[in-house]
């Protein structure tokens, strides 16, 4: 969703500030400043007598216009020194009015006009250098800031994928890691039952190789996946009762790959069976009308604490793939019972 906010922004900001059209947008600014006196160049209004100061008025707004935009903004705004930045670009504002002064009204200066003739003139000339000053800064400011904006989304939409695609590869070789080491115990035991799991990872590393390329996979096909583990699972531990339920449609609904094994892989490794006691070992998807998805995985707990290796990466990945795939969309609610521990996980699609 990120992205998709991030692309329908870039798209017409792209177009809007192109570089092939940089020079057409200046041309019309400047067209739109001088729009008096392009209409008298055009015989649409009167002829201007000095019509001659208008290319050199305009040189001199240019100088100024081009001197805040391309250096004191960046030498001074964009580095944090507003102040410096207004001061100075004041004064080449004030500069601007002087030479103006000069070249529309020079004979003002003697011929003895009033000197409110000459504060009212430096006044209008000074607010109307200033409008183009600051509007022409501003389209500077704004198209800094938006392309900035971009640039920003499109590092999260980068790290986010990134961020993904890292923990999804940190949970499969986990995942193969368990289930060659159940084989390997399988192997010591029955042969029979070693060829068996063995089909079975091929089935489960098929799924891995060619299903789950995408951002999303059926539910229906995470379901099987996750069925042909857990039989490969009680091949080696026939101790757990298991109780595998599915409600609801589950055909055209998709969800993201592998959010659910380390749940299921964390039920079976702090459950009963870990201490080759009796348990059991629920698990339960139900899709409602509403696009809603209930997942729930709940195992029996060992009479004597288990002593586990920390440093799993299982669920604090699969944690943080629910953050980043399903934002405001997920509920995770865990219990911690002395009797058993129960993961309810509901998704919003």
């Amino acid at each position: 969703m990120e992205n998709e906010s991030s692309e329908s922004l870039k798209k017409p900001v792209e177009w809007l500030f192109n570089p092939s059209l940089r020079w057409l947008y200046h041309v019309l600014f400047w067209m739109f400043i001088y729009s008096d006196e392009v209409l008298s160049f055009l015989g649409v209004t009167e002829t201007m007598d000095d019509f001659w100061t208008v290319p050199l008025s305009l040189v001199v707004d240019m100088i100024v216009v081009y001197t805040v935009m391309y250096i004191l903004l960046p030498l001074f705004l964009n580095t944090g020194k507003g102040f410096v930045f207004i001061s100075v670009s004041l004064f080449f504002i004030l500069l601007d009015c002087f030479i103006q002064m000069l070249l529309w009204d020079s004979l003002a200066f003697f011929d003895g006009e009033p000197a409110a003739y000459l504060l009212t003139f430096f006044l209008s000339v000074f607010v109307s250098t200033g409008l183009i000053v600051g509007f022409s800064s501003g389209i500077k400011i704004f198209k800094n800031y938006i392309l900035k904006e971009i640039k920003i989304k499109q590092l999260e939409t980068d790290n986010l994928n990134a961020e993904l695609v890292y923990l999804k590869n940190q949970i499969n070789p986990h995942f193969l890691f368990n289930s060659l080491n159940n084989i390997y115990v399988l192997s010591r035991k029955d042969s029979k039952m070693t060829s068996e799991s063995i089909l079975l990872l091929s089935d489960l590393l098929r799924y891995q190789l060619y299903e789950c390329n995408h951002e999303s996979v059926n539910l229906q096909g995470e379901i099987d996946n996750l069925k042909n583990f857990l039989e490969l699972e009680q091949l080696r531990k026939d101790n757990t009762e298991l109780i595998f339920e599915v409600e609801g449609n589950t055909l055209g609904m998709s969800i993201a790959p592998y959010i659910f094994l380390p749940f299921v892989e964390n039920a079976i490794k702090h459950g009963s069976s870990a201490n080759n006691e009796k348990g059991y070992l629920k698990i339960n998807f139900n899709v409602k009308n509403n696009n809603r998805l209930i997942f729930i995985v709940e195992n029996s707990k060992p009479e004597l604490p288990l002593i586990t290796e920390t440093g799993g990466i299982g669920l604090t990945n699969v944690k943080r793939r629910l953050e980043l795939v399903y934002p405001d969309k997920y509920e995770l609610d865990i219990e911690n019972d002395k009797k058993y521990y129960k993961v309810s996980l509901s998704i919003y699609n």
